[in-house]
């Protein structure tokens, strides 16, 4: 049975999927929303984007989001109304939507949508299976738990359940690598086993997934430059996405976060990044820009 703190949460993600239309352009979404794992009392980004993809989709129903920009302007709350308010460009397959809590503009959206015959699929991609230790059993055997500040709070976010490929990779243990991070991740124990995650929307949980890790593969350069101590977390300006599947997309299943990050300037980076499910298929991929802070000396 749920703790009352895991209900909680529970009612939290369950409320993700029901906005409500205002009027002819407007969908809201009340609280409690998600909060970030570094920040609970700031929105979660990754929210954010899943909704404004929700919110056309509601007024629209017809038509297939193809690729969706949103830019980050102020943070958010958890507990007040958000409000999505769209509008579509005549004769074009384009949208804007300007995201409101409390008249606040907290971010803005460009959505491109189409119909399903012109999602942009990609070839089947065979992933690699590789065994891992859940993180929570891993980081158990771990003298050491403090190689990156936010790990611990990825590891007791409890939203979602993470598995690294390569666990000295993914906590900086081992020298820099020239290649993608790559992490399981599915949501986590208490979503999974409850009754209302059978209603859940598949493509919306690829997208809190697809933010979830957002930070960690610039956290890592940071470190192998041996700079790590000069940032705390920070959060997102972007989060860019194609959507290579719309359809048939498992909520509760296991999905693969490839990322990586090339382009890192003092506090700034921008992350490439793919998500695949089990079956080997690419569900989206995506770009994001993102910020560290300084921490003060």
């Amino acid at each position: 049975m749920a703790t009352s703190a895991a209900s909680e949460r529970i009612r939290t993600l369950s409320g993700l999927f029901t906005g409500e239309s205002i009027d002819s352009k407007t969908v809201r979404f009340n609280g409690k929303h998600l909060g970030g794992h570094a920040f609970p009392a700031r929105l979660f980004g990754g929210q954010t984007a899943a909704q404004a993809r929700l919110a056309f989709f509601r007024l629209h129903p017809e038509k297939v989001v193809l690729s969706l920009k949103v830019n980050f302007v102020s943070p958010g709350a958890v507990f007040d109304p958000l409000d999505y308010k769209i509008q579509s460009v005549p004769g074009s397959p384009f949208a804007q939507i300007t995201i409101l809590q409390d008249q606040k503009l907290i971010g803005t959206a460009k959505i491109f949508y189409g119909s399903r015959n012109d999602v942009l699929s990609e070839p089947f991609f065979s992933m690699p299976q590789v065994p891992s230790l859940s993180l929570k059993q891993e980081m158990k055997t771990r003298v050491d738990r403090s190689p990156l500040a936010n790990l611990t709070s990825l590891v007791h976010s409890d939203l979602f359940e993470i598995r690294p490929t390569d666990f000295e990779f993914f906590v900086c243990e081992s020298s820099y690598k020239s290649e993608p991070l790559k992490v399981w991740l599915t949501l986590g124990e208490p979503y999974r086993s409850h009754e209302s995650s059978k209603d859940a929307d598949g493509l919306s949980i690829a997208i809190l997934a697809s933010d979830h890790l957002s930070m960690h593969t610039a956290m890592i350069n940071y470190a192998s430059l041996g700079r790590r101590e000069e940032y705390q977390v920070g959060g997102s300006l972007s989060h860019n996405l194609t959507f290579q599947e719309v359809d048939h997309i498992d909520p509760l299943g296991w999905f693969l976060y490839e990322s990586e990050c090339r382009t890192l300037s003092n506090s700034r980076h921008l992350t490439k990044f793919r998500l695949f499910d089990s079956r080997g298929k690419c569900i989206l991929s995506g770009v994001q820009e993102g910020y560290a802070t300084k921490r003060n000396k």
